[in-house]
């Protein structure tokens, strides 16, 4: 992956994202009316799924990506978050030991 792409996750991920809990691990997911990033999301962390959501007035597109893949996404995204930061930090030590993440991915400036 591209650190190009990585940190555009992140922008559209603190904008348009959310972290959740899941069955004792963890889900992120991105909402958009129209596809288009979501499916340059699921390319570049190569996997998740895309779901249409219809209501009676509305429809949306989600993006999700759950578990280790999940964790493993925010880590990646974790130097370039800054609305969501704490957040993926703290779904990230209940997966993950904090002691065996580079310290780099929690120290670096945002």
């Amino acid at each position: 992956m591209k650190q190009t792409e990585i940190a555009w996750c992140a922008g559209f991920f603190d904008g348009e994202g959310c972290i959740a809990p899941i069955h004792g691990s963890y889900f992120i997911r991105v909402t958009q009316k129209n596809p288009e990033a979501l499916v340059r999301f699921q390319k570049i962390f190569n996997g998740g799924k895309l779901y249409r959501i219809q209501s009676e007035k509305s429809y949306a597109h989600h993006y999700k990506l759950y578990g280790l893949d999940a964790i493993l996404a925010l880590v990646s995204m974790l130097p370039y978050l800054t609305v969501k930061r704490e957040e993926a930090i703290e779904a990230i030590k209940k997966i993950q030991p904090i002691a065996e993440l580079p310290s780099l991915l929690l120290t670096a400036p945002i």
